[in-house]
């Protein structure tokens, strides 16, 4: 406790004590009150220490009261895990026994999979057992199989070999009736249109009088004529036919080929017809195919010779001949493919096109052989020239305004050689 300043109080001086002749009392009392000024000074350091002890005092308490609160939260959080872990003991109890539940399942299971061990061993043997049975019914059945594809083989080289065959079969099939057709054409011929130049020889030598005079040499002449006139038909219509006949013989031989070269080369050999009927003939374009040049020279020189055959008197003769590439470029030995359209059209007398199919059979003619000189033959070898090229023929025609021939074939073979059939054309040189 801070003593008071009533605590301190010195006992008032003596009245004596005012006397000069009591200094020593005065000395005394300043001393006195020197004294009492130092205590006082240390009684207010000793407050003001006391203050800050009180002060740290309360900040300790403060201090004191938040440790206690946090300690009371800790307590709260503390009892809070012990409840929690007693939770997660329990847990773990029941977790115990659970496993000690399942580890007597695994036991149980473990000797139940000893068991399963050994059948599965059992059944591995026999499964080996079985496997070495397999590997060699594999290599047995791999025999077999082996063995069926050498069959299939042959047998696919025997159905190849059938079906080349059969299709041979087929072509010489038609081939024959082709050539029934053609022989029953033949015979018609030999019956009919070989016989009937020969019946008018016979016919007009009959007539003729060696023992005339002058006035049956006139009629002799005339009689004469008609038979040259009427042998030389026969001997062109034996040549047609010798040249159609020789169309079925030979391999044929493909070479690239310029076709104006080869029209020139008919013109040449048609210069006398050319220049006695006064016709015109104008070229197109021209392409080069892969030919026969053979039997291309011989059916252009039949659809020249058709065309010069049957003009009219009322106009000169025109004939337009072209030939282009259609559907690839330029042919050549090497070059793409298309097919070459060759047209040949005149402003002769023309004809029905309902006829057009008529005309390339054999001994099919429109017109008498009086009318128009002709075997009848020159179209057919036409079409079958085109035929031996792959390709085909067509006429078209309008009455007394002309005609239009077109051939289409394959302009390149892919190779300059092929099987099929070669003719030689120069049947008068090989005639005797």
């Amino acid at each position: 406790m801070i003593p008071t300043e009533n605590t301190h109080r010195l006992p008032a001086a003596a009245p004596e004590a005012a006397h000069p002749e009591n200094g020593a009392g005065a000395a005394a009392l300043a001393a006195a009150s020197a004294e009492i000024a130092f205590l006082r000074k240390e009684h207010d350091k000793r407050a003001a220490e006391l203050e800050l002890a009180r002060l740290e005092l309360s900040f300790q308490s403060k201090q004191m009261q938040k440790r206690a609160n946090e300690l009371r939260l800790a307590n709260r959080e503390l009892v809070l895990q012990n409840r929690t872990k007693e939770a997660r003991a329990a847990e773990l109890i029941i977790a115990n026994e659970e496993l000690a539940y399942e580890n007597e399942e695994k036991e149980r299971r473990a000797a139940e999979l000893v068991v399963a061990n050994e059948e599965l061993v059992l059944q591995n043997h026999e499964k080996e057992k079985r496997a070495a049975e397999l590997r060699i019914a594999n290599i047995d059945l791999a025999w077999e199989n082996s063995e069926k594809e050498a069959r299939a083989a042959e047998l696919h080289l025997a159905n190849e070999e059938l079906a080349f065959q059969n299709q041979e079969k087929e072509k010489r099939a038609a081939e024959l009736v082709q050539a029934v057709a053609e022989l029953e054409a033949f015979a018609y011929v030999s019956s009919h249109d070989l016989q009937e130049p020969l019946r008018k020889i016979l016919l007009w030598i009959d007539q003729v009088d060696p023992r005339a005079g002058e006035a049956g040499i006139e009629k002799n002449e005339r009689l004469m004529g008609r038979i040259a006139r009427a042998a030389g038909h026969m001997r062109q219509l034996i040549l047609d036919l010798y040249t159609y006949s020789r169309l079925n013989v030979g391999a044929l031989h493909f070479e690239p080929t310029g076709i104006e070269s080869l029209l020139g080369d008919v013109q040449s050999e048609l210069a006398g017809a050319i220049a006695a009927s006064g016709a015109v003939i104008e070229t197109g374009p021209m392409c080069t195919a892969d030919i026969v040049r053979p039997q291309f020279r011989q059916l252009l020189h039949r659809l020249l010779s058709n065309a010069l055959l049957f003009t009219t008197p009322e106009r000169t003769p025109l004939i337009r001949v072209s030939s282009v590439i259609e559907g690839g470029e330029a042919a050549g030995a090497d070059g793409p493919g298309g097919r070459c359209i060759l047209t040949v059209s005149d402003n002769g007398i023309g004809f029905d096109s309902s006829q057009a199919d008529r005309i390339f059979k054999v001994f099919q003619r429109l017109h008498s052989a009086d009318a128009y000189a002709g075997t009848g033959i020159g179209l057919a070898i036409v079409k079958k020239v085109a035929e031996a090229h792959g390709g085909t023929v067509q006429a078209a025609g309008t009455p007394g305004e002309g005609a239009v021939f077109t051939v289409s074939f394959p302009a390149t073979r892919g190779g300059l050689s092929a099987g099929g059939q070669q003719l030689s054309l120069n049947a008068e040189a090989r005639l005797p």
